[in-house]
């Protein structure tokens, strides 16, 4: 029997080879893992800081375009109060004829603000509105404002009491050439059509005011259903049933103002939607709108 004679020098040592390696190893991972988070870090910040900017810059081009849209339009009330038809004229978009040519008729016969059709008397404010007192809504391309402001109508009740009511009314500007323009709204601002169908009653009516229109058309309905059970003369048994549309078109305004001409013996009626009369603040307005589109 013989023996080999190895020292641990003869050996080389390999757990602590394999030991150096694997701390070789785990140190240019955890110093490139740093480099990454450092880049991305400052990416991160970098985007951060850009953002920061342009959401600033919007802000204020938004502001701006706020300041001068709210003098203008202060400006158009103005001219519509006092019927300033030249001036009013100046301050019209001309892109669809058809709705400036209804604009002007409506200033003319003081329909603009008013709605003395149905009994309301405008109450022109004292003041001129600020920025507390109206809604912007801002196109992603900064080109056109849609506006929503309070108006006051004072109306007479039967028992001779004189009450004001507030609604809320609409404007649409557009920018035009070298300042802002009021503009016609354009097919997306209404939204889709949709038909209710209720018991004596079919509505149809545009996306924008779907929620009044909703309440609208069952208090409508309510109403025929009891004019079939108080009045003889209705044939309500063979299913009397009235088609009603609420149109956007500004003429349906006029046509209101014609209660001859819009009631031709027809069970369909088109009247103003209610964005184009003024959207209900509280229930003392609503009760206003519903009884606007009741005697009808």
């Amino acid at each position: 029997m013989s023996f080999e004679w190895r020292t641990d020098e003869d050996e080389g040592w390999p757990e602590e080879g394999k030991a150096r390696q694997t701390a070789v190893s785990q140190s240019f991972l955890r110093r490139r893992w740093r480099f990454l988070l450092g880049v991305l870090v400052s990416i991160t910040a970098v985007w951060l800081a850009l953002q920061w900017q342009i959401n600033q810059r919007v802000e204020t081009a938004t502001a701006d375009i706020e300041n001068e849209l709210l003098a203008t339009h202060n400006f158009v009330l103005q001219t519509a109060v006092r019927q300033d038809e030249t001036l009013f004229r100046a301050n019209l978009s001309g892109r669809d004829p058809a709705w400036t040519e209804a604009q002007k008729t409506l200033l003319d016969a003081g329909l603009l603000l008013g709605r003395p059709m149905l009994g309301w008397q405008h109450q022109p404010a004292a003041e001129r509105l600020t920025r507390e007192e109206v809604s912007f809504t801002v196109s992603p391309d900064l080109q056109a404002v849609e506006l929503l402001y309070h108006q006051a109508y004072a109306i007479t009740r039967p028992d001779g009491v004189t009450e004001t009511v507030t609604l809320l009314q609409t404007a649409v500007y557009r920018q035009g050439s070298s300042r802002w323009l009021y503009a016609p709204p354009d097919e997306a601002f209404w939204g889709e059509w949709t038909i209710w169908p209720g018991e004596h009653l079919t509505l149809a009516y545009p996306g924008r005011d779907a929620a009044v229109a909703q309440r609208l058309g069952q208090d409508l309905d309510a109403l025929l259903g009891q004019m079939c059970t108080t009045l003889a003369d209705l044939d309500c048994p063979t299913r009397l049933r009235l088609n009603l549309r609420l149109a956007t078109d500004p003429d349906a305004l006029l046509a209101l103002n014609d209660p001859e001409a819009m009631m031709q013996g027809s069970l369909r009626l088109e009247l103003p939607t209610p964005t184009l009369i003024g959207l209900p603040t509280d229930e003392a307005s609503y009760d206003l709108l519903v009884r606007a589109y009741e005697v009808p």
